[in-house]
This record gives structure tokens, C-alpha cells and sequence, in this order.
């Protein structure tokens, strides 16, 4: 499955916190989490649409915020983290040409 991050503003009291939201589907238009990294973090925390909480360990050498340099390692540790979860959770794909 394919995952869209985006990163998302915050507000004032945020300042050294980076905020993002995970989506998937088609135009990526279905909600999957939300999440926060502090700047130089190794990890983000991310609530799923269900409430569940996931940490995604960064790769080494990766850190926090999302940035033009990074933002594909770190998209793809959060979409590994997240198919992992799901599968873990018995969750399976449905209508994926083989």
C-alpha cells in the first residue's frame, strides 16, 4: 500500500515540533494517522484513525524535521511502520491487482 505524508502547520506554542499527517487510497484522500517529531528527533509518534499509538524509528544518520534532503527516508520508515502494524493486526488489502 501506498502512503502520502504531509507535513502540517503548527501553532505558536509548537516551536521545535514538527507535526504531520499519514494518508492512503486513492489521491490519497483516506486518513491513516497523525503525527509529532521534535526537531533532531531519531523517531516520530503516530496515532492511527483508531487510536493506536506507533513509534517509527528513524534511519540511522535521520532525523527530524521532514526536509527536502530526508523526507523520502523518513516517509518510507513511517509507511514500513505502518504495514507492519496493520499486518500485525490481521489486516489484509482487498482489490490489489495481483
Amino acid at each position: 500500500m501506498s502512503y502520502g505524508v504531509r507535513t502540517e502547520e503548527t501553532g505558536r506554542n509548537d516551536v521545535g515540533r514538527e507535526r504531520i499527517t499519514v494518508w492512503s487510497g486513492a489521491f490519497f484522500a483516506t486518513f491513516e494517522a497523525d503525527g509529532t517529531a521534535r526537531d533532531g528527533a531519531t523517531f516520530y509518534t503516530l496515532f492511527t484513525y483508531n487510536g493506536d499509538r506507533l513509534r517509527v524509528k528513524l534511519p540511522d544518520g535521520v532525523t527530524a524535521p521532514r526536509t527536502g534532503e530526508n523526507y523520502r527516508a523518513i516517509d518510507d520508515a513511517i509507511a514500513s511502520r505502518l504495514a507492519e502494524h496493520y499486518r500485525e493486526r490481521g489486516c489484509v488489502v482487498v482489490g490489489r491487482a495481483a
